[in-house]
């Protein structure tokens, strides 16, 4: 019935169908926890969510979080032992598929700590009108649909980005 939706371009239907599956832990890479950022907002994800932060970065960010955060405070020697370089962006991201490989974590959602994920838009029937044909829905049943229709793949570690990745010599493929 899932495939059929989406062959018909029923997206709505097919988040209906997906809508109780149990979400991957939500990866969050963080700095400096900049205005604007989803970090107070964590304890809403309706799943385990891991937050990496920089061990000297951690006076930004509030003291205790929901039930459902777990902080890490990486150090350097923490990116040594991986072989990774230290700091930006990319070598996190790297350390972050590499902790999910090495705690067998087989899949993940990452997601940008800038993202909004107050709704997604999706179209209610065939039309790419943007009239009054989009509906609102939860950004999870976006990545609940996105991981069933990935399920049947072998990716060892699964990770949906829900960011614009930037760095080219980055390797999705590596894992």
């Amino acid at each position: 019935m899932l495939i059929e939706s989406i062959q018909n371009q029923n997206i709505i239907k097919a988040l209906e169908i997906v809508h109780e599956d149990e979400l991957p832990p939500v990866f969050v890479p963080s700095y400096k926890n900049r205005k604007g950022t989803n970090i107070n907002r964590l304890g809403e994800i309706p799943s385990e969510v891991h937050l990496f932060i920089y061990d000297d970065d951690r006076e930004n960010y509030p003291e205790t979080f929901s039930d459902n955060v777990i902080v890490h405070e990486i150090s350097k020697k923490d990116f040594e032992e991986m072989n990774l370089e230290w700091r930006g962006l990319c070598p996190k991201r790297e350390y972050m598929l590499e902790y999910a490989k090495r705690n067998n974590i087989p899949k993940i959602i990452m997601l940008d700590d800038d993202i909004s994920f107050d709704v997604w838009y999706a179209d209610k029937a065939r039309t790419t009108s943007v009239s009054n044909t989009k509906a609102k829905c939860s950004i999870w049943d976006g990545f609940r649909l996105l991981l069933r229709l990935a399920e049947k793949e072998n990716w060892g570690v699964l990770g949906f980005a829900a960011c614009e990745l930037r760095c080219s010599h980055y390797n999705w493929k590596r894992f």
